[in-house]
């Protein structure tokens, strides 16, 4: 439970920022193919381990999901959206697209969601865990965080084999797989002793599964596999004691 907060002392808040699109491409590029509902994150399973993350702290923990919505959404996206999501304890937020090659996207509304909630008097974020593996979206505004707010811990989470440490040196990084239970179905992975590459550097020579949808039909599944594993989960909240976090990276 949390300690109760003075009426002056800002109450301190883990940020958890989830692109939903960016996760959905990253795993088809591992697999090279569609994944199955059994192979997504179970949101359910993250929101608890970062519950668990935050509560010896007292910390509020703030879970964002950021989705991509298309006019032509399924039944079963939208109910996603408007009411798995917000049952789990996430706050969503969507951007449309209006045509296939629309070129708006969440990206910006996720780095000035988290410079809003840095620059709020009313809270003291004291850590903040991004899920992604865009770069190009979260590599400026993070190194700058490091160094304008230098007691903020920052977490990445993603694959490993797609994590690049020279551009993320001052962070702490968990691998989707060390969280216990996130997968009904593990995930492959791929090694540096099979690529053959140092985690070090981008890779030049070695060229992954495109990760766009470009047909009608591989766009339906997406928005379908998005949010068919989430509903009705249960969890065996025996053993509950143990961190469901193992140790993260540097």
């Amino acid at each position: 439970m949390r300690a109760p907060q003075a009426a002056s002392e800002p109450m301190p808040v883990v940020l958890f920022v989830y692109d939903a699109p960016n996760v959905i491409k990253t795993i088809e590029s591992l697999l090279g193919r569609m994944p199955k509902n059994s192979e997504m994150p179970r949101l359910t399973r993250v929101a608890q381990a970062i519950r668990q993350l935050a509560e010896p702290s007292g910390a509020l923990v703030d879970l964002r999901v950021y989705v991509n919505r298309h006019l032509r959404d399924s039944n079963r996206k939208k109910h996603w959206i408007e009411k798995d999501l917000p049952r789990m304890g996430y706050k969503v937020l969507t951007e449309v697209k209006r045509f296939e090659d629309d070129p708006r996207d969440v990206d910006e509304d996720m780095v000035w969601l988290i410079k809003q909630r840095l620059d709020n008097p009313q809270i003291s974020v004291v850590e903040i865990i991004v899920a992604s593996n865009d770069t190009a979206c979260f590599r400026n505004v993070l190194n700058r965080i490091a160094r304008t707010h230098p007691g903020v811990v920052l977490k990445l989470v993603g694959f490993e084999e797609m994590y690049f440490r020279r551009w993320y040196d001052k962070f702490e990084f968990l691998d989707w797989r060390d969280i216990e239970g996130v997968f009904q179905d593990p995930l492959p992975r791929l090694t540096k002793a099979n690529l053959n590459l140092s985690r070090t550097h981008p890779p030049k020579t070695v060229q992954l599964a495109p990760t766009l949808a470009t047909s009608t039909i591989q766009t339906e599944q997406t928005e379908a596999l998005v949010g068919a594993s989430e509903r009705g989960e249960q969890f065996d909240k025996s053993g509950s004691g143990s961190s469901p976090w193992k140790k993260a990276r540097r």
